[in-house]
């Protein structure tokens, strides 16, 4: 793993994160939930020779602070902007991956000139993330999902979640990963076992669930914000993802007014990168090489 490095940003957060390469082309990753700065090592070792790479750990995950509590997703993208301030980064490309395309997708919404270009991997859909409300036998309700911090908060995927957190539960973590995240293929051991360290750092699990249930940029309920998104934009998502439906990507690509690129990769899930890598960073080589 590349070493941390830590910086402190206006907002009293102080933000952890990993860099390599050097260059004017600027490379920013941005994680999903569960994860940290950890899951793109293999990304970073493959462009450190042809740019300036970060990784960041978001606030709340990883060894960053999470001293303010954040509600919605434009918290983290403000966290992000203040972090590029603070290293003086400006047009990058931004990768965001899960909910960290949220992260990503507000980031260029809101500070336009920090994205330069914007590729999403798997990322959370333009109206958000959908969580189906359940019945008293655990089955989902047809056409109710959580959108209120107390619906979200109480759902019980949240607190099973929130539990394996507390007991750093490796076995029932492994179990649930085995099942969503690498439902196709498992990176080796040892990966996995940082991973799973990783991920029982996480503080704010449910304020980010709550923030991705709520997420909406578009005009349908939304904020409207994804028509001030101007840079090119590629969405990159597998066909088997267990976590953000292929569909999901699919329905949310149409929403953008300006030059979308989307790819479906047809043997990989939610890990994209993880599942089938030489056909997604063929992918990224073009973007970056562009």
């Amino acid at each position: 793993m590349y070493d941390l490095k830590k910086v402190t940003i206006p907002s009293g957060e102080t933000i952890a994160y990993r860099n390599c390469g050097s260059g004017d082309k600027v490379i920013l990753l941005i994680h999903g939930n569960q994860c940290s700065s950890t899951i793109y090592n293999e990304f970073m070792g493959r462009y450190e020779d042809k740019a300036s790479v970060y990784a960041v750990d978001l606030a709340g995950f990883g060894e960053s602070t999470y001293n303010n509590p954040h509600k919605k997703m434009e918290d983290w993208a403000k966290d992000v902007k203040e972090f590029m301030d603070e290293l003086e980064l400006e047009n990058a490309m931004v990768v965001g991956h899960s909910a960290g395309g949220g992260v990503g997708l507000k980031l260029a919404t809101d500070y336009p000139d920090k994205v330069g270009e914007l590729v999403l991997i798997a990322s959370v859909g333009v109206k958000g993330f959908y969580l189906p409300m359940v019945d008293e036998n655990f089955l989902p309700i047809e056409g109710k999902f959580a959108r209120t911090y107390e619906e979200v908060a109480g759902h019980p995927s949240m607190i099973f979640v929130e539990n394996l957190i507390k007991n750093k539960d490796k076995v029932a973590t492994k179990q649930m990963w085995d099942a969503s995240l690498y439902n196709l293929k498992a990176p080796n051991d040892d990966l996995y076992e940082i991973y799973m360290d990783e991920f029982f750092k996480e503080r704010c699990f449910t304020d980010i669930s709550v923030a991705l249930c709520q997420f909406n940029i578009t005009n349908e309920e939304g904020d409207g914000s994804i028509e001030k998104i101007t840079c090119p934009t590629t969405w990159i998502h597998g066909k088997k993802d267990q976590v953000v439906p292929f569909v999901i990507g699919q329905n949310s690509a149409i929403y953008f007014l300006n030059e979308l690129d989307f790819i479906a990769i047809d043997q990989a899930g939610h890990m994209v990168y993880n599942d089938c890598p030489e056909e997604f960073y063929g992918h990224i080589d073009e973007i970056v090489e562009k």
